[in-house]
């Protein structure tokens, strides 16, 4: 239960891609998987968190010069992560996908070991705003967000100095302003204020930690800066 990744070895199947037809078990799956989701025009891969945080949905965009960045849009969602690719993500599914011409993409939203009805409804409702759009479902959708499109040198970062419990004071999706007040970390025996987590920025909170308990340095909140995204768009402009 709760176990993501191949029980014998713990390897990560989306790390096996395109996979090898006569090398190890992880490959063997991964190698047939893949010959049958060749060949379609698009491809959208539901992602979780691999952490213990919570996010608002938003679309993972690898840049592996054969993505489409437009069709991402007709999703609706409020943000677009368009960043290039790590090399060692080139044996990820989105990446191979893509590179056999099919315009792949993730969704990535919710909550490791919970189920949230709003945030599923919000993706499903995308999935098919999309399919409409694509001409692949006759049927009428309401239009969505404006996308934003951000790359990781637009988010900005707030971490944890000290471990305890963590109270957050907002959620995602959060318009926040810069000097406040987001959290605090409270020491676990005696209940003590250890730390206020401040926010530097202007923006929205797409993502945040979503345990009662948090270790120093764990990143507690990612902020899309106003700023900074603002700063982008006028320079395509």
């Amino acid at each position: 239960m709760g176990e993501k990744n191949w029980p014998l070895d713990k390897t990560d199947l989306n790390m096996m891609f395109p996979g090898y037809a006569q090398g190890e078990t992880t490959q063997r799956i991964a190698s047939r998987l893949f010959e049958e989701l060749k060949g379609y025009d698009y491809g959208i891969i539901l992602e979780g968190r691999r952490d213990q945080s919570m996010c608002l949905p938003y679309v993972k965009l690898m840049q592996s010069g054969y993505e489409d960045l437009e069709c991402t849009k007709d999703l609706g969602l409020g943000f677009i992560h368009y960043r290039p690719h790590d090399p060692i993500e080139t044996a990820m599914l989105q990446y191979n996908w893509q590179l056999w011409e099919t315009k792949a993409f993730s969704i990535v939203f919710g909550k490791n070991g919970a189920i949230d009805q709003g945030t599923s409804n919000e993706v499903h409702t995308a999935i098919v705003r999309f399919l409409s759009k694509r001409d692949l479902l006759n049927i009428l959708v309401f239009e969505g967000r404006k996308s934003n499109v951000v790359d990781p040198n637009r988010i900005t970062l707030l971490k944890a100095s000290r471990a305890g419990i963590f109270i957050s004071k907002v959620q995602c999706g959060a318009h926040v302003q810069k000097g406040e007040v987001l959290g605090k970390i409270i020491d676990a025996l005696s209940g003590k204020k250890l730390e206020k987590i401040v926010s530097f920025c202007e923006g929205i909170v797409t993502c945040q930690y979503a345990h009662p308990l948090i270790f120093q340095n764990s990143i507690v909140f990612r902020i899309a800066s106003v700023e900074l995204c603002s700063h982008i768009e006028a320079k395509k402009k």
